[in-house]
């Protein structure tokens, strides 16, 4: 028999994303007007409706803050006791790492942590416009069915490392854009298959812009749009 399983991360969120543009796209956000903007008043929100592509950098729910969170899981109707939420690095052993039951444990395996932007690579010409979202309260949730019998045990969270060798990493972390943000929870991971998290904003909300773009020395930089 399937059981549905849920998992809700709410708290505060510092959400960036990254939309890679040229400098058409680019003449067109500077000569956008507030008639234009799709939310806030703000012109150059237009950017994820003509951007070549849009990344997700971060969510800003990151696991070495976890205290700052309230995290719920369920399976079917039944509310799983969450004791203890921690990474484990590879070769650790959980007894020495936690003061907690394995059963009421809801970790996340650095072996099991990607990179930010690993297929990422910029073209000749392009740029990105970061878009950094403050929420005061967000909601993660991911929801899927399995077929077998499941404990908190089973699930693992999955993680997207800010902190690495990509050029997401080096336009972002590296310029000290991400408010320490290094280890991002982005989805679960169950039987070896990634369920991603849905965000909604549930109240306070202020959103910014920022250009970056790589000078003559090849090295990424931050500009005023």
């Amino acid at each position: 028999m399937a059981s549905r399983v849920t998992v809700k991360i709410s708290g505060p969120a510092f959400r960036v994303t990254a939309y890679v543009v040229n400098g058409k796209i680019l003449k067109q956000l500077q000569s956008a007007t507030e008639e234009d903007a799709l939310y806030e008043d703000e012109p150059l929100s237009i950017v994820g409706n003509i951007a070549l592509r849009a990344i997700r950098v971060a969510n800003g729910f990151c696991i070495d803050n976890v205290d700052n969170f309230k995290f719920e899981v369920r399976i079917d109707e039944e509310i799983k006791e969450v004791e203890k939420v921690g990474l484990l690095y590879e070769g650790c052993d959980f007894e020495d790492e936690f003061d907690s039951e394995f059963e009421k444990t809801l970790l996340a395996k650095s072996e099991n942590c990607e990179p930010v932007g690993e297929d990422f690579s910029a073209k000749a010409g392009q740029m990105l416009v970061l878009e950094f979202e403050d929420i005061r309260l967000a909601e993660l949730t991911c929801s899927f069915d399995v077929s077998s019998q499941i404990g908190l045990k089973d699930i693992e969270l999955g993680l997207v490392d800010l902190d690495v060798v990509s050029e997401i990493s080096q336009a972002t972390y590296e310029l000290g854009l991400l408010n320490g943000l290094e280890k991002d929870i982005r989805y679960i991971i169950f039987n070896g298959e990634k369920y991603e998290f849905d965000m909604d904003v549930l109240s306070g909300y202020a959103s910014h812009f920022v250009l970056v773009k790589r000078n003559k020395a090849g090295q990424w930089v931050q500009e005023s749009l």
